[in-house]
């Protein structure tokens, strides 16, 4: 889905001549979303250590004008990238590659959203709490993924434990912009209707993608509390956040699930 520049030059900040490597790629228009091409292409470029660790990435301008992109659509990609802590972010000075773990690996993968509304079809929903969370003291990954740091002062939070047949199948945390939150009653997103599709009807359009992170972590007293299962035990975290088809964030929801009661698996197929 990507084409290589017919040029291996760019401007810097200063306007001098740049040059790029040659794994770099821009993005072309097609299914695959500009921001994920370009998050691949990063990648790609980081580990043939166009960039090493511990030195700043090019600026957002300088990476929107090589890749011919906006800033909103690079900021995307950026935001991938520090969500799976490949680069970190230091205030007022940029972004810079971090050095990476030799025992942890990422690996992408890329499946289909319906899969994922069919497993919440299944279950409902049991509303624990709901309350707007300072920006001060919020997730900073969450504000990351709505787009939201400096814009708002708090993050709208609910708390909710998803049920399979009456018992507890995962403790979540959904997390929405101000101009969502404002017209989601805390009384119809509990029960059997999956929290995505009142967002949904909402906003009046579908989502058309989303980025996902899944982890192991061990279970905190809250979320051994929900779940019926011992502190610390070692249990699954997704992270999730929503789009439309014009980027805009929509929802973001972190779950942990019950360590009995769910599994993930892909199937993986060699490329033809």
């Amino acid at each position: 889905m990507t084409h290589v520049s017919p040029s291996s030059l760019t401007l810097d900040d200063s306007g001098a001549v740049r040059s790029v490597s040659r794994f770099f790629r821009r993005p072309v228009a097609g299914p695959v979303p500009l921001y994920h091409q370009i998050e691949q292409n990063l990648r790609e470029r980081i580990a043939s250590l166009e960039f090493t660790p511990d030195e700043p990435l090019p600026s957002e301008d300088v990476l929107a004008r090589e890749y011919d992109v906006s800033r909103v659509t690079l900021r995307r990609a950026l935001e991938s990238l520090l969500a799976s802590r490949l680069i970190s972010k230091r205030r007022g000075i940029g972004n810079f590659v971090s050095r990476v773990n030799a025992a942890r690996k990422n690996v992408t993968l890329t499946g289909r959203l319906d899969d994922a509304f069919l497993n919440m079809e299944k279950l409902s929903y049991r509303v624990i709490s709901r309350k707007s969370v300072p920006i001060a003291s919020a997730d900073p990954a969450i504000l990351r993924a709505l787009q939201i740091e400096g814009v708002q002062d708090g993050v709208d939070r609910l708390e909710v434990v998803a049920l399979t047949d009456g018992q507890p199948y995962a403790y979540s945390e959904f997390y929405f912009p101000d101009d969502i939150a404002g017209s989601l009653s805390t009384q119809e997103l509990g029960g059997t209707y999956p929290i995505l599709r009142v967002v949904e009807s909402k906003i009046g359009e579908a989502v058309s993608w989303a980025d996902q992170t899944v982890e192991p972590i061990l279970a905190s007293s809250q979320v051994a509390r929900c779940l019926g299962i011992q502190p610390r035990r070692p249990i699954l975290q997704m992270r999730r956040t929503y789009y439309t088809a014009a980027g805009r964030a929509v929802e973001s929801v972190v779950v942990r699930y019950h360590p009995d009661r769910y599994s993930y698996s892909a199937q993986l197929l060699a490329k033809p």
